[in-house]
């Protein structure tokens, strides 16, 4: 027997369509009101082509059906035909099946047991609770590990062990001996072994030194013919100089790398901003490959330049790039495409980006060239830092009918080293407008000013 699900004062229905009589699914006007499947449904009741069937699944107004239910003939339907929820015969030829049973009946296997003989068993049995056993009761041998043994037994056991929280020994005690990798020392052993380890070195924050003190000293080479001058390297502090090179003596010289630029004086001309043969006598003895190539020379000071000195400037980091005509919708930020390098001795150009190696002040200026479009709204240029607009410059349209739209903008800003600075470009043209390539374009130089 299968279970079907039944439902009271549920309204009659309509075939929405036609269907043949193998049609496995009914297409209903409405399912309001009906039980869920499976359920009993009667199609053109009380007519000749009265059809029983089974509804075995409803999605919306759509039902799968098993045809020619119950003893009926699967026949074929028109549209509008009455369907109607109700029983079949099998409703109460399986009720009068089940009543008459004597087995097979709710799950059991065979013949059901009546009351007489499940009395008569539960009569042999003990209960679970206090029960009382007649005559010769065997009971299982335990094991040596499962013995069972008395709460006294128990206690007796348990008071010759100590506890795992704040234990109490007697007599002797004996811990077991650990490894070099795991031996545990107390506190005090620690300290003394730390204070033995570290005695004579001194903290690296803030050191405090005793005794008599010695650095290390720069050696410098005295020059060819020179009278035994030294060469002294110390902060200079002077204008945008890095480092200075200051003459105590006669012939003495220093090899610089690494930087872009060197500058001799005499005391006279310390703070002078003219270079000319008498003042600038130092020179440069060996020359770079390209202007974006470091070198290593010498920088030689005559007698004459005696208690003079010298400032050494560090190569810049310089970044110049122009971004290629592509063409951009309007009312929105675009980042420009930096992809024509112009200038980068640093690897610093990549992505559309100008990423910092060294952290600093830079100079930042870019141009957004604009094509003429439709000579309405505005052009603007920004730069940004690590995607976020710092400064901008908007104007509007001026159309003199043969040029483009140029925008410039420029500011100065603190950089970390992973910064990086990108070329925004809008415009609020009718359509979409291009970038040009007249005029140079639209391009983008970042160059580091300072520390």
């Amino acid at each position: 027997m299968s279970t079907r699900n039944y439902g009271s004062a549920v309204p009659a229905t309509t075939l929405a369509s036609s269907c043949t009589n193998v049609a496995t699914s009914l297409s209903v006007t409405s399912s309001s009101g009906y039980p869920t499947a499976p359920f009993v449904a009667i199609i053109d009741k009380d007519t000749a082509s009265e059809e029983v069937v089974l509804v075995t699944n409803v999605a919306g107004t759509t039902w799968t059906i098993t045809r020619g239910y119950d003893g009926t003939t699967g026949l074929s339907h028109t549209s509008g035909a009455s369907v109607q929820h109700g029983v079949s015969a099998i409703e109460f030829r399986e009720a009068n099946t089940h009543v008459n049973a004597t087995s097979g009946v709710h799950g059991v296997v065979g013949s059901l047991a009546g009351t007489t003989y499940v009395d008569a068993a539960d009569a042999l049995k003990a209960p679970l609770a206090s029960p009382t056993f007649t005559g010769s009761v065997v009971v299982p041998t335990p094991s040596s590990a499962s013995n069972p043994t008395t709460k006294t037994y128990v206690d007796t056991a348990l008071a010759l062990k100590a506890n795992l929280a704040s234990p109490t020994f007697t007599g002797t005690v004996t811990v077991p001996t650990a490894t070099a990798s795991t031996s545990a020392v107390g506190k005090g052993q620690m300290d003394t072994a730390i204070t033995t380890a570290t005695a004579g070195l001194v903290s690296s924050a803030s050191p405090t030194f005793s005794g008599t003190t010695t650095a290390p000293t720069f050696v410098f080479t005295t020059a060819t013919g020179g009278s035994g001058g030294i060469a002294v390297l110390r902060t200079s502090g002077l204008g945008s100089s890095v480092f200075e090179i200051a003459n105590t003596g006669t012939g003495a010289y220093v090899d610089l790398v690494g930087v872009s630029a060197v500058r001799a004086w005499t005391p006279a001309f310390q703070f002078g901003a003219t270079s000319t043969a008498s003042t600038m006598v130092a020179t440069l003895n060996a020359t770079p490959a390209s202007s974006s190539a470091t070198w290593a020379g010498t920088v030689n000071f005559s007698n004459t330049l005696q208690q003079g000195g010298a400032d050494i400037y560090a190569t810049a980091k310089v970044a110049i790039a122009k971004s290629g005509v592509a063409s951009y919708a309007k009312n929105t930020w675009h980042t420009m495409p930096l992809d024509t390098t112009e200038y980068d001795p640093g690897n610093l150009i990549a992505s559309n980006k100008v990423t910092v190696a060294v952290a600093g002040v830079y100079q930042v200026a870019g141009t957004v060239a604009w094509a003429r479009g439709f000579a309405t709204g505005g052009r603007a240029c920004a730069i940004a830092v690590n995607g976020t607009n710092i400064v901008h410059s908007i104007v509007p349209m001026l159309d003199d009918g043969a040029t483009e739209t140029s925008v410039s903008c420029s500011t100065t800003v603190k950089l970390a080293i992973g910064d990086y600075v990108t070329l925004q470009g809008w415009h609020s043209d009718s359509a979409g407008i291009s970038t040009v390539a007249a005029s140079g374009g639209s391009r983008l130089s970042v160059v580091r000013i300072g520390a």
